[in-house]
């Protein structure tokens, strides 16, 4: 193995198991370690520094790492849990208890990657602008829904087309959103925490597809003018919400 791929290995594993203050550290001391190893020795670097599995194994604390893998399986399940019955149209009976699953997430995601105060101002992670840019969209798409709710798309096609063009977006966004949420929360902790923003922005998206599916699947679907004002309202908090957590995550 060379000392370029072993590297980048190492990296990976510190940094999933250390905390970044940490990590850093311990990879300086590595880079250093390898800068100075002559390029003849790359073929015993596994005898002589241990595979990057076992080397980040033995520099990990077992306490910590386990209440980070905790917090990451609760974050996760955050994102998941909902997704599940999302695919399955068994949100309209359970939208209270996953809008507090949710809503404990983003403040558990905040807790762990809250904003830092830094000596140097470090430049946006390469790729996350593009995929909140990709996240907006699904949210634009969570939009149409919405608004062809309102203005009463139904009336005017059939409203079995309506039903299953507005399904299929819900579940194709909740699904996007959920796989970037949980590719956001593993960079978070592996590469930026502002990377966070990411999940954020995700579990914000799935919250709004999953109480958008849970009107449109109930069985008292409400009537008169303006029924859909107080369902706008509570979506639009819902959004506002998400909106600042990941801006506070951008910080």
């Amino acid at each position: 193995m060379n000392r370029q791929l072993y590297w980048r290995r190492l990296s990976r594993q510190v940094r999933w198991r250390l905390p970044k203050p940490e990590a850093d550290a311990v990879l300086a001391d590595y880079e250093e370690l390898l800068r100075q190893r002559p390029a003849e020795r790359d073929n015993t670097l596994l005898e002589d520094l241990g595979t990057p599995a076992f080397a980040a194994k033995v520099l990990t604390e077992g306490k910590r790492y386990h209440l980070w893998l905790a917090a990451f399986g609760y974050l996760a399940l955050c994102l998941l849990l909902p997704e599940v019955l999302l695919l399955r149209t068994s949100v309209s009976s359970l939208t209270a208890p996953i809008l507090v699953l949710m809503a404990l997430g983003m403040g558990v995601s905040l807790l762990l990657f809250h904003p830092r105060r830094e000596s140097a101002k470090h430049p946006m992670p390469k790729g996350l602008l593009l995929a909140l840019g990709g996240m907006a969209v699904l949210l634009v798409a969570v939009g149409v829904v919405v608004g062809g709710l309102i203005a009463g798309v139904w009336k005017s096609i059939p409203s079995e087309w309506y039903g299953k063009t507005a399904y299929f977006t819900l579940c194709l966004a909740g699904t996007v959103s959920t796989a970037l949420g949980l590719f956001g929360l593993v960079k978070a902790r592996i590469a930026d925490r502002r990377w966070s923003a990411l999940y954020l922005l995700g579990l914000t998206v799935l919250a709004l597809c999953v109480l958008v599916l849970a009107l449109l699947t109930t069985l008292d679907m409400p009537s008169g003018p303006d029924w859909w004002v107080p369902y706008v309202q509570r979506w639009t908090a819902v959004g506002v919400i998400g909106l600042v957590g990941t801006g506070v995550s951008l910080c």
